[in-house]
């Protein structure tokens, strides 16, 4: 207020301003300051409903999530009871899939197809990324068969695990277990009964199996799912099921990886699969070898125990 004094002696025609109005500007500015601060209030209370309220419509249109099975024996229970709910379990099927194999020393990207009979037999050929076939197998209740176009040539075993890993293809399962596994074939693979089990990180459970069983353990998540087996025979192996996809009414996993400790590793991704509820002909799964092929035994066996091979 001396301010303004000063400035009346230092100019005679300057005119104070009244006390009143001094004081009553002063009085307006506040009550001004204190008017846009209670719109301001009131802007941030209707912002923060109206959130509320959007996140709550896009709450209920999304809907509650899947419930999450907290004990492990009514997650087994789920799991064997979504099974037995699927439709009548197919006689064969026919899958395509691509397949990315590394070793220590190198590694392929192969395509994969695949066909037969659940019971045997099983036809698979493997082509490069350019479509040309270099290894046709056949798998029977007799022996596995190999043929290599390329070089002529026929290598037998009577067992299709051991026979592959001889041609470098190393694998800790067969050739039927593993259709078992790509088209989630579950009740020809796991046991009905687990020994034990224990927390499997926060995702689910894992489940030990019987000595007898082909896997030591498998993992269930909390929506019964099986995404994960692991063995130790012939090695120690583990395989992880992920992207599940329904085919026919079977919930498959269209990414399987493989990892081991014999030094390799498998990726498999199925791009397509049909379930069959008729047997595939016998035609269909023949494997003719050319006329003068070399047939070549991967173990020893009498000479009369080796197919013949056709003309044409």
């Amino acid at each position: 207020m001396f301010l303004f004094f000063g400035q009346a002696m230092r100019d005679p025609g300057y005119k104070t301003p009244s006390l009143q109005l001094i004081f009553g500007r002063r009085w307006r500015d506040q009550r001004t300051t204190k008017r846009t601060a209670c719109r301001h209030g009131r802007l941030r209370w209707l912002c923060l409903l109206a959130a509320f309220l959007v996140l709550s419509g896009c709450a209920a249109k999304m809907g509650p999530p899947q419930p999450e099975i907290q004990s492990s024996e009514a997650i087994w229970q789920a799991f064997w009871s979504r099974n037995a709910a699927r439709p009548a379990d197919p006689v064969g099927f026919r899958l395509k899939a691509s397949l990315n194999y590394a070793s220590e020393e190198e590694s392929h990207r192969v395509r994969l197809s695949m066909w037969g009979n659940y019971q045997l037999p099983l036809r698979l050929d493997l082509a490069s990324s350019f479509g040309s076939p270099f290894s046709l197998w056949q798998l029977t209740e007799e022996q596995w068969l190999a043929y290599q176009p390329r070089r002529e040539m026929a290598y037998v075993h009577a067992d299709s695990r051991r026979g592959a890993a001889r041609l470098g293809v190393k694998t800790p399962f067969g050739l039927q277990t593993l259709c078992w596994i790509l088209t989630a074939d579950w009740n020809s693979l796991v046991p009905r009964h687990y020994v034990q089990t224990r927390p499997a990180g926060d995702n689910g459970v894992r489940y030990h199996l019987d000595e007898g069983a082909l896997m030591d353990s498998l993992v269930l998540d909390r929506q019964s799912r099986l995404v994960e087996l692991a063995g130790s025979s012939p090695y120690p192996w583990r395989l992880r099921l992920d992207e599940p996809e329904h085919f026919d009414g079977r919930l498959v996993s269209t990414l399987v990886t493989l990892t081991t400790q014999a030094g390799y590793s498998a990726r498999v991704h199925l791009k397509e699969l049909t379930l069959r509820t008729a047997l595939w002909p016998k035609s269909s799964l023949q494997l003719d070898l050319p006329k003068d092929t070399m047939i070549v035994p991967l173990e020893y066996r009498s000479p009369d125990q080796y197919p013949k091979s056709s003309g044409g």
